[in-house]
């Protein structure tokens, strides 16, 4: 986007330039980040541009937030008490799920942030909400189908697109970072422990079922009630799978999207075009475990 494009943009913005110009002033002035509060008064900030921030200026919707605290509540309705001790978040960027996932009842919350100059603003993100980074444990690697060593894409620019090198796929921008990085699977990390996990969040930027392959023990023993994935087509395709191939696989372990009916207030199951309708621009999919929330 050119220069001229951007101050075109704001100039017909005037909330986005009154925006555009207090980030500028705490950014020049101040020599601080804006901090942005929402839901119960989870905050965070270490914005890299004014884009991120335009973009996260609320933190996540209302919807969003509604699907985790339903699902949560789900569990308790089930009789699944045990498996809101521990709740996944893989690719966990800047935190905000893991903030939110920690605030509505989840006793311990594994967050995995493979990127290191992302961990460390997510670390920062942490100290600004002391009562909750003690129930978050973050962790610096990736998740994926193998254990061993990656190459990652970091995306300065756009740090959320930051992902696994995609192979056959130009995906190298000029100001790109390389980074070798150590993955391990969901299984193996997991398994062992005999852990129930009430919610697995996963948003890896097509690789999604990539870590679905690589926690299949977990998914077998029933040991997963509700994963919250995003779903990009084009993503999925780039690396080799499709939108079909994820459906196919979670239900090969009795999981099915989900939609909440505020009218019952419970969980609807639903085909996977009318889930990807309902939500829309958000793209993340709430599938659960049939054998367990009925």
């Amino acid at each position: 986007m050119s220069l001229t494009h951007k101050v075109n943009t704001l100039i017909k913005n005037p909330s986005m330039l009154s925006l555009f110009l207090y980030y500028k002033f705490l950014e020049i002035v101040q020599k601080r980040k804006p901090i942005v509060t929402f839901g119960d008064n989870i905050k965070f900030s270490q914005f890299v541009s004014f884009s991120e921030y335009w973009n996260r200026k609320k933190g996540i919707s209302k919807d969003e937030i509604k699907v985790i605290s339903e699902s949560f509540k789900s569990l308790t309705k089930n009789n699944l008490q045990d498996y809101t001790n521990h709740c996944l978040d893989v690719g966990a960027n800047l935190g905000i799920f893991s903030l939110i996932m920690a605030s509505i009842g989840f006793k311990q919350v594994h967050s995995f942030e493979p990127i290191p100059t992302i961990y460390q603003r997510f670390l920062k993100n942490l100290e600004l909400n002391p009562y909750l980074s003690g129930k978050i444990s973050p962790i610096n690697k990736g998740i994926s189908n193998k254990i061993g060593i990656m190459n990652f894409n970091e995306y300065p620019d756009s740090p959320g697109q930051s992902s696994i090198v995609k192979e056959n796929i130009d995906t190298t921008y000029s100001n790109s970072i390389n980074h070798s990085i150590e993955v391990n699977t969901l299984d193996n990390l997991f398994q062992d422990n005999s852990l129930r996990i009430g919610l697995l969040k996963i948003d890896i930027e097509g690789f999604e079922l990539f870590a679905l392959r690589g926690g299949s023990g977990l998914l077998r023993s029933n040991s997963i009630a509700f994963i919250y994935t995003e779903i990009i087509p084009q993503a999925l395709e780039e690396v080799g799978d499709s939108v079909q191939d994820l459906v196919d696989f979670l239900a090969s372990y009795q999981m099915f999207p989900v939609v909440f009916n505020e009218s019952t207030e419970s969980f609807t199951y639903k085909t996977i075009d009318e889930a990807l309708e309902w939500a829309g621009n958000r793209r993340n999919v709430l599938f659960a475990n049939k054998n367990l929330i009925k």
